[in-house]
């Protein structure tokens, strides 16, 4: 049990997990507009979220301890993985992940302004996993990039009322400025946003069961919302919030497996 839990926090330390996450945020942009995605494209992502993910997390500590010398050792094994992929991508893939990494790169400076926290990793993330493919496929569309925008933030509250505890009084989050249960009023304001736009979609497009999915994922978030408090254990946000992007994929892809009409499930 103690190898299993040392591989779990492993995997979950280096950043792995929310990899995969982001990896299926991408895999569900795919699915559900039917946009071609590179598959350069999904690896520079997946090496580029373990990569940054693990320099905003350790970078103060990388040369203070060993206990961080594996970590820093897969960090820069995945950067370089990253740029090796990056360089076989488009140019317009390129110029797009070139201005999310410099967004990225300002995180650890406008973090410090609390609030800004889930508005910069949400439209980060967001711009990445839908907003760039987007581009690339000539369909902008910028209701489906707010309502991205606006799931990620509901599945960030979590992390923030839990990071309350532990974060700086002076950084003034969500949860420190409003307490939790405004700021859980927040992420199910940010859900309901999402489920109107998901309606207002449906009314102009035959979505199927992808419009089921996504109001049982909304479902699925405001429960997540409801049930956080700073009595939960790490575990609650770093693995199981953070595993909704991957059943939203895999249940996108189990559905297109069993639809007998490809139309009733996607645009």
């Amino acid at each position: 049990m103690n190898k299993l839990n040392k591989i779990i926090n492993f995997y979950i330390n280096a950043s792995i997990h929310v990899a995969v996450a982001i990896f299926c945020l991408l895999k569900i942009t795919s699915l559900s507009y039917q946009i071609t995605i590179s598959s350069f494209y999904y690896l520079v992502v997946f090496f580029g979220s373990i990569c940054s993910y693990n320099f905003l997390k350790y970078y103060t500590v990388f040369n203070k301890t060993k206990k961080y010398k594996l970590l820093l050792w897969i960090t820069f094994l995945t950067l370089l993985l990253c740029l090796l992929f990056y360089i076989k991508l488009t140019y317009a893939e390129q110029k797009g992940l070139f201005v999310g990494g410099i967004l990225v790169g300002t995180y650890p400076y406008l973090r410090k302004i609390g609030w800004l926290k889930l508005v910069i990793v949400s439209f980060v993330v967001s711009l990445v996993t839908l907003g760039i493919p987007f581009i690339i496929a000539n369909r902008l569309d910028f209701l489906l990039f707010i309502q991205r925008v606006l799931i990620l933030f509901a599945l960030l509250v979590p992390f923030e009322i839990l990071d309350s505890a532990s974060d700086n009084k002076k950084m003034q989050t969500l949860p420190q400025r409003f307490g939790i249960e405004k700021t859980k009023i927040f992420g199910y304001l940010a859900i309901l946003l999402f489920i109107f736009l998901e309606f207002n979609c449906s009314m102009n497009t035959k979505k199927g069961l992808l419009f089921l999915v996504n109001l049982f994922i909304s479902f699925i978030t405001v429960l997540i919302i409801f049930f956080t408090s700073t009595k939960r254990s790490r575990y609650y946000t770093l693995f199981w919030v953070e595993s909704i992007p991957i059943f939203w994929c895999v249940l996108l892809l189990l559905l297109k497996k069993i639809s007998s009409c490809s139309c009733f499930l996607f645009y």
